[in-house]
């Protein structure tokens, strides 16, 4: 995905882990790019201050501005679980997988709750690449953005509201090179083929 669109306001760093906190909004997206339903799915789950943590559930994958010959994809395993905390007090969001030690990240959002991130994504094993390859791997970075709305009442501030996209950007190559074995090959265009994924999360929800 092109993050040229984005306007970068700050970095921060965690070990590392690159965190770049932007304006929490792209350019309006092109509604004639080609976009096809993956056959399985992204995983969202959250976590309250208070440590209550709802697990990973599936939302729907899209292969996006990815100009191959195929009439589906899968994927071959499942992409790690992602799961969000929102703080609306210290004005930050914590990002974890559900395997414990793979990721664990927090950064601050901007005034208005906004934020976005880079970081080095999961390698993925693709049923097909419309390459001729089958089941073949590909590194990956993660983008992840959105924005947090808080509750205006004091006594709420836990049931935030987490809007949320994630991109996996296939074929790149993050700040750990990744060397696989049977690799997928992608179309070099400007945007890149990428995996998105969005939903709406309501934090300490019943």
């Amino acid at each position: 995905m092109n993050t040229s669109h984005w306007k970068r306001l700050g970095l921060v760093l965690f070990g590392a882990m690159t965190v770049v906190a932007g304006c929490g909004k792209p350019q309006e997206e092109d509604t004639n790019v080609t976009a096809m339903e993956v056959n399985g799915s992204a995983y969202y789950g959250t976590q309250c201050p208070s440590g209550f943590v709802r697990d990973p559930s599936p939302v729907a994958l899209f292969l996006r501005d990815c100009p191959i010959k195929v009439q589906s994809m899968g994927l071959v395993e499942p992409i790690e679980g992602l799961v969000f905390q929102a703080d609306c007090v210290s004005k930050s969001l914590t990002v974890r997988s559900n395997t414990r030690g793979k990721l664990d990240t927090a950064w601050s959002v901007l005034p208005d709750g906004s934020f976005y991130v880079q970081i080095d994504g999961q390698p993925m094993t693709l049923t097909t690449d419309g390459a001729g390859h089958s089941n073949c791997q590909t590194p990956t970075t993660l983008e992840i953005w959105g924005k947090i709305q808080c509750p205006s009442d004091p006594a709420k501030q836990d049931k935030a509201v987490i809007d949320v996209k994630t991109a996996w950007n296939l074929g790149k190559q993050g700040t750990r090179h990744i060397t696989l074995g049977n690799a997928c090959s992608f179309p070099q265009t400007e945007q890149g083929c990428y995996l998105i994924a969005s939903s709406s999360l309501n934090q300490c929800s019943n």
